[in-house]
């Protein structure tokens, strides 16, 4: 592969780094990593929140699952697996559903998947999140039409748990993840253990890679067969009967794939993606982690496609090219490099004294934000702590915020490293932005103080979720 072509792909991502916050790049050819590239703030060896992509793990696990007989076939009904649960709104329709419909999404469970995925917000902030939804209503017969539904694939991870008498993370480790060398990996569970099979799932980008080449090589990695051809072959195509109209041969939804006619691609928000591309002339896989972007970025990830598709060049050696392997070499760096310096600290307003140390508990809101408590030790850097519920990350955060216009590194939400400067904007007004890298979100978390009280906004910048205030009163 032509170091240039791909020196000018990361070039690419680095003029748009603001449209599409892209946190690493991993090219595979041959079943051989050509590209690992990763971006600042996203450092080696930090995991990295996978979204939806963990949906076609959750595929793969039901696959194994099959193949090791702990699941008859994706023929096998849902209801089937749950007869200690009383299931609302259960009719012949609901009875009807197997695991192929869940895994296509066409189980006919009424589902809002538009906006922020109102259903699946919906099943989080219940207390049982699998009953909530076994009991959805139905919306139509299943295998009618596609419709995204991510408490679907959650019910396929206690489908799972429910079979093997494992959580997905546990029988992963033992058959996908352990065997492929994914050890540092985060998956966590429901309010009963039920592992999230939606979403969720964080590791390291090359490991995540791993399954795009697992495919690829027809199920087999390291010289040991972890899934079969047939499961590959399956799930990699549009069952018969479940085209999309209008859509090209060969393009649409495996199981919990995205199939195009020249491949096929994990995906999730924020600009998570594996790209597979077995065509005998491309050999390729493409992975790709991010924080989301301020508009479309779906063009840059196109283009960038296009460059690491035209590196390929030949099927042997290429001849030195000393001057594009050292391009290369120099946008790798560039890439991984901070950007900023430290900046005079304005001094802080009288404010800052009186609440550094103070406690404030909120009420209840939508980020789960349970108390706030700032410290402000008079230099260039200042402590906010956040707590909030285990579920939600927690308990307690404790993140150093640069007040030199450089941002502190900190342990974030499930250990996950996040990134943090402030300023005080007006007298009673500090303003924080957090880039939680890994978890695929960048926030302005404005805190207004009235005498004992507190109320803020937390802004999302990079889109995907959605905006939410709180309010409270110190202890």
């Amino acid at each position: 592969m032509d170091s240039e072509q791909l020196a000018e792909g990361l070039d690419l991502l680095l003029a748009n780094r603001e449209l599409y916050r892209v946190h690493s790049v991993v090219v595979a050819r041959d079943g051989h990593v050509v590209l690992d590239a990763r971006f600042y703030p996203f450092a080696a060896g930090d995991r990295h929140d996978l979204a939806s992509v963990t949906k076609s793990v959750i595929s793969t696990l039901i696959g194994i699952a099959i193949a090791e007989g702990y699941i008859s076939s994706v023929d096998a009904h849902m209801v089937d697996f749950f007869p200690d649960r009383t299931i609302a709104n259960l009719d012949d329709r609901k009875r009807a559903i197997t695991i192929m419909h869940l895994l296509t999404m066409r189980s006919g469970l009424e589902c809002d998947s538009g906006g922020y995925e109102q259903t699946l917000t919906d099943m989080t902030n219940s207390p049982d999140w699998v009953q909530f939804a076994l009991d959805l209503p139905m919306a139509e017969d299943p295998g009618q039409t596609d419709v995204y539904c991510s408490p679907g694939v959650h019910v396929l991870s206690a489908i799972l748990q429910q079979a093997t008498g494992m959580s997905a993370l546990e029988f992963g480790r033992r058959h996908l993840l352990g065997p492929l060398g994914m050890t540092d990996v985060l998956w966590p569970a429901d309010p009963q253990g039920v592992t999230r099979g939606w979403g969720d799932l964080a590791m390291e980008p090359q490991d995540i890679a791993k399954l795009g080449v697992l495919f690829w090589n027809h199920g087999e990695l390291f010289g040991r067969r972890v899934i079969t051809q047939a499961w590959v072959d399956e799930a990699t195509s549009v069952p018969e009967g479940y085209e999309f109209p209008g859509w090209p041969e060969g393009a649409g939804r495996g199981y919990l794939w995205w199939l195009a006619p020249d491949g096929y691609s994990a995906a999730g928000r924020g600009g998570q993606w594996v790209s597979v591309y077995p065509d005998p002339a491309q050999r390729l896989v493409v992975g790709l982690t991010g924080g989301g972007g301020t508009g479309d970025y779906e063009p840059v990830r196109l283009q960038l496609l296009d460059l690491v598709h035209g590196a390929i060049q030949s099927d042997g050696p290429l001849p030195a090219n000393p001057q594009g392997v050292a391009e290369l070499a120099n946008k790798l760096a560039e890439a991984a490099a901070s950007a900023g310096q430290p900046q005079p600290v304005p001094p802080l307003p009288p404010l800052a004294a009186a609440i550094s140390g103070r406690t404030y508990v909120l009420l209840p809101n939508a980020n789960d934000l349970e108390r706030l408590r700032f410290t402000f030790p008079g230099d260039d850097e200042a402590m906010v702590e956040l707590t909030m519920p285990e579920l939600a990350g927690g308990p307690t955060l404790t993140l150093p915020v640069g007040l030199d216009d450089v941002s502190r590194r900190g342990s974030g939400r499930y250990g996950i490293p996040a990134y943090s400067k402030g300023s005080w904007e007006t007298d009673d007004r500090f303003v924080v932005l957090v880039d939680e890298v890994g978890m695929i979100a960048l926030w302005r978390i404005e805190f207004t103080f009235t005498d004992d009280d507190i109320t803020g906004a937390m802004l999302c910048l990079a889109g995907g979720l959605p905006d939410a205030t709180f309010s409270g009163t110190a202890e």
